[in-house]
Formats: structure tokens, sequence, C-alpha cells
């Protein structure tokens, strides 16, 4: 099951099958009313879309869905946007720092982080500093540590990295890290559900009984298992007769 403080790379598609955009969807300890509680990492320039898109499928006011035109989400569920000043609480605010690399889980370990696995989520201090870090990378031997830290502190934060040793880099860096792992960049890339399929199967569930954009994806769903049934006549083994047979025999004979 997944658990709460763990995290996992997905697609976020619409009902047609269509990419909105790769997330990192955390999933946080259930809050004092007992709702579930998901933080989700967009790229920068599907934030809006994905924001749309949640509300519109909470509001009840989306299609997402061609097979069943009233299907509904859940709901309500609030969609909070972290990185706006408009937030009821301002100290919920939060942006994003990332650490690349194999050096990154060390170097994070000198400022007082733990050991992390992949898909850990881990809330504690680095410096001094509150942080929400979660280790994800873009693949298999990628090595990614998001870091969720409130405005306010992040460039205390950034000089504490650079003096436990952390190289600062441009988002070009992190645009190659992308193309490597075969990511699009969202300016001319938007590939189909089957494409990204083939490249990313392990970000894929294809088993669940439902999620949104499955449509475009059953032809790449396997072949349900069917076990055929086949008699063997038991060695040994006369056959049985009821008290039944022996009195239907009586009347018919």
């Amino acid at each position: 099951a997944w658990a709460a403080n763990q995290a996992l790379r997905t697609f976020l598609l619409d009902k047609d099958g269509k990419l909105l955009d790769d997330i990192v969807v955390i999933r946080q300890q259930t809050d004092p009313r007992g709702r579930d509680v998901y933080t989700l990492l967009t790229n920068p320039l599907n934030t809006q879309r994905v924001k749309s898109w949640l509300r519109g499928l909470s509001d009840g006011y989306l299609l997402f869905d061609n097979q069943d035109l009233f299907r509904k989400v859940e709901g309500p569920a609030v969609v909070e946007d972290l990185g706006e000043d408009t937030l009821k609480d301002l100290t919920d605010r939060r942006m994003s720092l990332a650490v690349a690399g194999p050096e990154g889980p060390q170097l994070l370990q000198r400022l007082g982080s733990p050991t992390m696995e992949e898909g850990a989520v881990w809330h504690g201090e680095l410096g001094e500093i509150p942080v929400m870090v979660s280790r994800l990378g873009y693949g298999v031997g990628d090595v990614r540590l998001e870091l969720l830290v409130h405005p306010d502190h992040a460039a205390e934060l950034w000089d504490r990295l650079v003096e436990a040793g952390a190289t600062p880099r441009s988002q070009e860096l992190r645009g190659s890290l992308r193309a490597r792992a075969d990511l699009p960049d969202y300016t001319m890339e938007w590939p189909s559900a089957a494409e990204l399929y083939d490249g990313h199967k392990s970000w894929f569930c294809l088993t669940k009984p439902y999620f949104v954009g499955q449509a475009a994806l059953y032809s790449k769903r396997p072949a349900a298992a069917k076990t055929e049934f086949i008699w063997t006549e038991p060695d040994n083994a006369p056959l049985q007769r009821t008290l039944l047979y022996d009195e239907h025999r009586k009347l018919t004979t």
C-alpha cells in the first residue's frame, strides 16, 4: 500500500489520454479531520493547467470519462497553490530547490537529514531550516532530491547547501536531465499516452480498475490469463450412482 511520507512520479492525463504534466505526488499524513492530504510537484510551465484541471474536477464541471458522462470524483477537494501569496495561512507557502547527482544524499546528511531510500519523504530541518525533502529521480540510476522550503528561508537554505559542497547550476541542467530521461520539455513535445507508456512503464499501473485516460492505453493492457478446464478420467474410480438415479430407473423401465 502507498503509505504516508512516500512519493512517486506519474503522468497526469486527461479523458482522452493526452498529457497534462508529469508530476511528483507526495502522500502526507492525514489532517486533524481525517482527510487525505497530497502535495503535487508540477513543472512550472504546467502549474496553472494542473490547478485548473484539479479544481474543475473537484467542482464537477469537467468531463473526464467519455464512457460515463455523469461520473464525478469524490469530493469536494481543496486545491491550493503553495507558491501563491494569497493563502489563508502564509506560513504554508513553499518553493522548491533541487539537489541532483550521486553526492546529493551525503550532502544533505551533512546538514542533518537521515539516509533516504528512493521514494522516501522526510520532514525536518537542514541547518536549522524547516524543510520537506523527497528523494525521487527521473529514472533508474538518477539521484534527485526535491527540497520544499518557505520562500523566506530559500536564500538561506541555498547558502547552506553551497557551503556544504553543492555547485549551483542553471535550469539547463534540469533540461538535460529530463531529456536524458526521455521526458518532454512542454514547449514543442506532447507525447501520446501510448508513447509515454513505452518509455516509462514503471510510471503506470494498467491493472488498476480505473484511472483517467485509461481508454487510450487499452491496447497496452496485459491480456488476462485464462485457464482452460480439461477433464481427466481418474484411475480406479468407478462411476458412482446416487439413490435418486436408482429411483429414476425404476420409474422409466
